[in-house]
């Protein structure tokens, strides 16, 4: 059945109120006749679909829901007999449930307190515990300090590191599925590790505000003094400027000047703390008279420097400007081929036509049966993509090794319901193309998408989850996906829900499972 018009190609469809039976007839052989079983099937399970259907499906109004049952009837002579007419249970679309609970409880449990924040909050409050405790104590000698600024910085940055990352997803996804759902739901929450990140971050700037006051106490006009001194509050200043504008808020407004000032200031910082440590280690080593080499070895900062230094150069030496066949596939979408490695399922990787300015992450899809070479997917969404498709490269800047994302934990459960919108079947295709044996049903709603996406890319969908809800908004309008999802979640017996969408979206969505009870995911904004 056509979505716009309420009547299949080849034929019309008539609806019965009384009897709760839609009927359609018409003309077909075997082989269409399978194929509008299985289309009417898989998308009248959709109260959004079926309010979107032409005239007389809009007529039903409240009564959407009596239609329990769908038949089919050929109006061809040779298929007229009683073994020809096709009977199809429609599933009804049920009212999404209250959730489980106060709903301000839920909102403070799955907003408030989400797994990030706990990260995030955890690593803070250790961290001002244990200034607490030195000043108590009156262990507060700038070294000390000084070790501790580092050491944060250490684990913030090396947090970040593809194979720390690759490394962090399979030790949460080599959980059997035999083990609890509860279990293998805690696990699967890895992706908000970059609460370590900012948690260290902002814990290393609570140190470092400390280590400024030393220094102004200790300050005793000579030069190494008053040299260490400018270089302190310069560092300060900028630490201050980096977690100013990675604030979600900032970040989001302002995106550009945060990546700027991330990536300079923060390879600024990094010299000047190399500069500030050889000041300080010249300074004691005046005072104390031990060489200056001996001074370094045993100072914790310093090997804590090397290891950040060597974190920040290393996704640089894997920088490579590679070959790329680019594949229009709308005014709105390009796909980018490789063919100088092989992928895993559910990576992404870094690209850029001027690494040193701007890098963004796209998701990866491997070619299908492991052959070598994989893709991306590149939507209109903002000024670098949209000039990218607009003019598209032959060769482009690869920066790093792929890192795991999200999608990784879909393998965690059986079955899993994948929900993506528009772009967002990107990072999915890598999962179906990656992982073919995968349980899951799908949910895509999508702005005309084959014309937008291309054929293959929904023959691709529809191999992962043959009765796949494809919903163009073009033509049906934007649905409510929390009903959908949830329909389907039910109707499939699944262990969880993954959502791919704008962070709005997915945050919403992910809030509507979880505060009922489902086990959901979504990408988050530092994930």
């Amino acid at each position: 059945m056509d979505a716009g018009s309420g009547r299949d190609a080849r034929g019309d469809a008539t609806f019965d109120l009384e009897k709760g039976v839609c009927e359609e007839r018409f003309s077909s052989d075997d082989e269409s006749l399978r194929t509008v079983v299985g289309r009417l099937d898989s998308r009248l399970s959709s109260t959004t679909t079926i309010k979107s259907q032409a005239d007389s499906f809009n007529a039903l109004g409240s009564n959407r829901k009596s239609f329990d049952t769908l038949k089919l009837i050929s109006t061809d002579a040779s298929h007229a007999a009683e073994k020809d007419t096709v009977e199809v249970v429609v599933t009804r679309t049920d009212d999404l449930p209250p959730p489980v609970g106060p709903s301000l409880l839920q909102t403070i449990r799955w907003h408030f307190f989400s797994t990030y924040r706990k990260i995030f909050t955890f690593i803070f409050a250790a961290n001002v515990s244990i200034l607490v405790a030195a000043l108590v104590t009156g262990c507060v000698a700038s070294n000390w300090v000084a070790t501790c600024v580092t050491v944060n910085l250490f684990v913030s940055i090396i947090v970040r590191n593809e194979h720390v990352v690759n490394l962090l997803f399979a030790i949460s996804t080599s959980l059997p599925r035999s083990s609890p759902l509860w279990l293998r739901r805690t696990f699967a929450k890895v992706y908000s590790y970059g609460g370590m990140h900012s948690g260290c971050g902002v814990g290393a700037v609570a140190w470092y505000i400390w280590y400024t006051v030393n220094t102004f106490r200790n300050f005793d006009s000579s030069g190494y003094s008053v040299a260490s001194l400018i270089l302190t509050c310069i560092i300060l200043l900028l630490l201050l400027l980096i977690i100013t504008f990675a604030h979600p808020t900032l970040r989001e407004k302002h995106h550009n000047h945060f990546e700027v000032i991330h990536r300079f200031a923060g390879w600024t910082v990094l010299l000047l703390f190399w500069a500030q440590t050889m000041v300080v280690t010249i300074q004691e080593v005046h005072q104390a008279g031990r060489p200056m080499g001996r001074m370094l070895v045993v100072n914790p900062s310093f090997w804590l420097l090397v290891g950040i230094s060597l974190c920040v150069v290393y996704p640089w030496s894997r920088t490579r400007l590679q070959s790329v066949d680019a594949e229009p596939l709308s005014n709105h979408a390009l796909r980018l081929h490789f063919a100088h490695d092989t992928v895993d399922a559910c990576t992404s990787l870094r690209i850029g036509d001027n690494p040193l300015k701007e890098t963004h992450a796209f998701a990866l899809i491997p070619e299908p049966d492991g052959r070598k070479g994989f893709s991306m997917v590149v939507s209109n969404a903002g000024d670098w993509t949209k000039r990218i498709i607009k003019d598209p490269p032959k060769r482009i800047w690869v920066k790093g090794v792929p890192a795991w994302g999200v999608l990784c934990v879909a393998t965690m459960f059986d079955p899993v319901v994948i929900v993506a919108t528009g772009s967002g079947i990107g990072p999915c295709l890598g999962l179906f193309n990656g992982r073919p044996s995968l349980n899951c049903r799908v949910i895509w709603s999508v702005k005309s998408p084959e014309e937008t996406y291309g054929k293959e890319i929904v023959e691709t969908v529809f191999r992962a989850d043959p009765k796949a809800l494809i919903i163009d908004t073009n033509k049906e309008g934007r649905p409510d996906l929390a009903p959908l999802t949830y329909n389907m979640w039910k109707e499939a017996k699944a262990e969880a829900v993954i959502v791919i969408s704008n962070m709005t979206l997915t945050t919403n969505l992910v809030f509507e499972m979880e505060s009922r009870g489902i086990p959901s995911f979504g990408p988050i904004w530092d994930s």
